[in-house]
């Protein structure tokens, strides 16, 4: 079951001042094209909107060097805030999965954490307003019901 775009920010239906699509690849084959769709809808988006595409791999590190670079502190904290939303609103991320895996180039036990494919996330201004893929009520709102929920509305997008 999916959920209609028009309660994909749930209960609140905010202005949007800025889209975040965060992708593994930007590869147009590896997904049957889905990325580059989203990427031109976002290109489709009016001005001044900040629109902004963030490549992430399959999976970042909990702990140690790699989650304390500037780029796993920044998914870290992005997820960190998409959780915090997700409690908020009474939903449920999809696609981000805690797990331990043994370490390619160690001997120990590593703690990762799964990104999904594609994510989006929606600002008005610094607050979070809009996460995808989340479910609600066991309900599915995906990054197209998200990005669908973002209309232009003069100068800003405003949640329909």
């Amino acid at each position: 079951m999916t959920r209609p775009s028009s309660q994909a920010f749930g209960t609140d239906h905010p202005e949007v001042t800025a889209v975040h699509l965060f992708v593994r690849s930007l590869s147009p084959d590896g997904d049957g094209g889905r990325v580059e769709e989203l990427v031109a809808r976002l290109d489709d988006l009016a001005e001044p909107i900040d629109t902004t595409v963030h490549i992430w791999g399959d999976a970042v590190g909990l702990e140690g060097p790699l989650a304390e670079a500037p780029s796993g502190r920044f998914i870290l904290q992005e997820v960190a805030d998409f959780r915090d939303w997700a409690a908020r609103n009474g939903a449920e991320l999809v696609g981000f999965e805690t797990h331990e895996t043994a370490c390619a180039f160690t001997d120990r036990e590593c703690r990762l954490l799964s990104l999904p494919t594609v994510a989006l996330a929606t600002t008005r201004g610094d607050d979070l307003v809009g996460v995808a893929p989340v479910r609600v009520g066991g309900e599915l709102v995906t990054v197209e019901h998200l990005l669908d929920a973002v209309v232009p509305s003069g100068k800003r997008l405003a949640a329909h």
